[in-house]
């Protein structure tokens, strides 16, 4: 993660979180449950640079899922 030619997940994405299998076949949701957000080393929502957060409801895609939330890390801008 983070802002290098080889990076998995970029910064200012956003990817669902998901289980699969080893053929990648969708097993199951990743859920929350009474939790708003996890975010790195306990940082609150608004410091981590990388947190999950409950979907938007008003996307479909992201309706009742978790989503990773990606950002550049160290304040670097671009």
């Amino acid at each position: 993660m983070g802002k290098y030619r080889d990076a998995l997940l970029k910064p200012r994405h956003s990817y669902l979180v998901e289980f699969v299998n080893a053929e990648k076949q969708f097993v199951a949701d990743v859920k929350l449950g009474n939790l708003d957000y996890i975010s790195e080393n306990g940082k609150t929502n608004s410091q981590a640079s990388i947190k999950v957060v409950k979907g938007d409801e008003n996307k479909k895609e992201e309706k009742g899922k978790s989503v990773i939330l990606v950002d550049f890390q160290f304040n670097i801008t671009g």
